[in-house]
Formats: structure tokens, sequence, C-alpha cells
């Protein structure tokens, strides 16, 4: 399993969402999860346990943690001709820890994957570059309102930015800046 993603919950459990197995013949995306339930406090035991199923397999997404522990997947890729511009998905779901789904109306105004999300101090979401639909870098930034969490529907808000790129790290600085280093830009 690769490109998925493993995000820590309260109870310390490790929750792993999608991804692809990468074959030489194949890739298959993948629509599982999983959690690794540690059995003892140092982690040199663990049980893994079968969780949900995605309403869509990804691989290249993310997974941020709201509020009340919802766990909020943007975007990604099917497998299938994995870097085609078809199979970028501008989809999003939304978990609690304790496997409740809550379908999500509103969706991301660009398709991406293999982009960053950063929670905000207020809990908003900053969605950030991403390798887009058009096999180009996703030129426009999107901020996901939590508010759809209390069934209000929410636009994202798109901001320009100055460098596209993909495969880059975010992270929030205490004064409240988002801090965007490295990953891959295209030209052309």
């Amino acid at each position: 399993r690769g490109w998925h993603t493993a995000t820590r919950l309260s109870n310390d459990r490790i929750m792993i969402v999608g991804g692809a197995q990468i074959g030489k013949a194949r890739t298959i995306t993948l629509s599982s999860t999983f959690q690794l339930i540690p059995t003892k406090s140092d982690y040199t035991s663990i049980n893994i346990v079968p969780w949900k199923t995605l309403a869509s397999a990804r691989a290249g997404h993310t997974a941020t943690i709201l509020a009340n522990n919802y766990i909020l997947i943007t975007g990604g890729m099917l497998a299938k001709d994995f870097f085609s511009p078809q199979n970028t998905l501008n989809s999003m779901e939304l978990f609690n820890e304790n496997g409740e789904q809550k379908s999500l109306t509103v969706k991301l105004s660009n398709a991406r994957a293999f982009h960053s999300a950063t929670k905000l101090e207020d809990g908003r979401v900053l969605i950030f570059g991403g390798l887009g639909s058009e096999t180009t870098t996703v030129g426009k930034a999107e901020i996901f309102h939590p508010d759809i969490v209390q069934g209000i529907r929410a636009n994202p808000r798109i901001l320009d930015h100055r460098k596209n790129r993909f495969f880059h790290s975010a992270t929030f600085m205490s004064n409240g800046s988002v801090v965007m280093l490295g990953g891959v830009t295209l030209t052309g």
C-alpha cells in the first residue's frame, strides 16, 4: 500500500485510509480503511482492524482531523491510468472516530491529488496545490469551513497562490501562517 494516509486519532489509534497497491502489471486504488490499535503502550504490538469503506477509492488524498474528532478526506486519484487527468478527484468524505459517515454535498472547486490540507487555528482547513485534472499543478488554494459538520452547506473559498506545486509539505506556524516547502512544479 502506498499513497495512503495514516492519521493519529484521539484514542492513540492510527487510521489508514485508501492508497494504492502498486504492481508490475497494474495499480489498484483502494477504498478500504483500517485502524492500527496498539496492544502495548510502546506500539511494539498492534492489532489491525478493518474499519469503513470509502465512497470513492482514492490515493494521493489528504486526511485532516477536525473539531469533534471528525476526519476530512479530500481529493486524490484513481489508479487506472494513474496520472491520467480524468482520474483526479474533487470529492470529499467525512468520518468521525466512531465510524459515522457524513455525506458532503460540497466538492473541491479543483480536482487535486498530492496536495496538502492544513488545519488552521480557527478550525478551517487550507487545501493547497496538488496535481490537477489537466495534468498541471493546481493554481488555486481553497478553504474548507467545518460548519459543514453541523449540516450547513459551505462552499470553499478560493485563494490564489504564487507557486503551483504538489508533493510539498505545509506546516501551520504559531503566528497563524502556513509555510509551504519543497514539492514538484510542472512547466510548459
